[in-house]
């Protein structure tokens, strides 16, 4: 099967728009983990997706998968794995992804490591390379890098801030992309140990601010409630969060005005 040129035509402008270091299609485990991973109970290894400082936090080795459908495009799937080393020296960090349908994919590798420049301060780097793919039509590779920060202002006010890059690609023939930089800024405020909250904004050089919110309600030691809207983009999120022993798992829905429906599964935990 060959990708005609409309499909093909059609999949990057999806790709295109940008949220984050992951455009429109973020899966929504990372849209989830906007909240800080300080929290012992619920670090997960996806929040160097969206700040790779946050590899600092951690004090084990983590592992995590994830796989989402969405219902906009018949076929249409994601996964996710990630892996975290810690070290006293500091932490690394190593990511992939694959999603698409027949005959077109994206797939993207990621290297992270962080470390605390003081007690309330981290600095993480994160550099990759993201290859589109498609029967009938050339592979295009276009490297990739993140840089975050985290500072705790105090015991329940966290702040951070990321700057993530795409990088075109030319060939003699014609180029391949523009460069797609987008900033992000988020607090997390903490005022219990049940209840974790996320305020943040991102942008995109090509797009306008986007701003929303993100929640955690934790109702018991073992079940948590996840929720999230982006206003700009009117969509949301909603999901549970289920603990057993060093093993969590998440459930979501999520809704975009564009893409439709989607629903995401993740599984992480210390492999400790």
């Amino acid at each position: 099967m060959v990708v005609n040129k409309f499909w093909w035509n059609l999949m990057m402008l999806l790709y295109s728009g940008s949220l984050f270091s992951q455009e429109v299609l973020t899966p929504l485990h990372w849209q989830a983990m906007l909240i800080s991973p300080q929290v012992q109970q619920h670090k997960s290894p996806f929040s160097v997706a969206v700040n790779p400082s946050a590899l600092a936090f951690f004090q084990q080795s983590n592992w995590g998968i994830a796989a989402e459908k969405r219902f906009y495009l018949p076929g249409w799937i994601q996964g996710n794995g990630v892996g975290i080393l810690s070290t006293k020296a500091g932490n690394w960090g190593i990511a992939g992804e694959i999603s698409g349908l027949e005959g077109f994919s994206r797939q993207q590798l990621n290297i992270s490591h962080a470390r605390p420049l003081f007690e309330e301060v981290a600095l993480g780097l994160s550099m990759g390379v993201r290859a589109y793919k498609a029967i009938g039509h050339k592979t295009i590779v276009q490297p990739t890098a993140s840089l975050g920060s985290c500072l705790e202002l105090s015991n329940e006010l966290t702040m951070g801030f990321s700057a993530s890059a795409v990088f075109p690609v030319s060939e003699k023939k014609e180029p391949h992309g523009k460069l797609n930089l987008q900033l992000l800024l988020h607090l997390q405020y903490a005022p219990s140990s049940k209840m974790i909250f996320s305020l943040w904004g991102a942008k995109n050089k090509n797009f306008p601010i986007e701003i929303g919110s993100t929640l955690r309600y934790q109702f018991e030691e073992k079940l948590s409630l996840l929720a999230g809207v982006s206003l700009d983009r009117h969509s949301s999120w909603l999901g549970i969060s289920i603990a057993r022993k060093k093993i969590i798992m998440n459930l979501q829905l999520g809704w975009h005005p564009m893409l439709g429906v989607g629903n995401n599964f993740s599984l992480y935990g210390s492999s400790q």
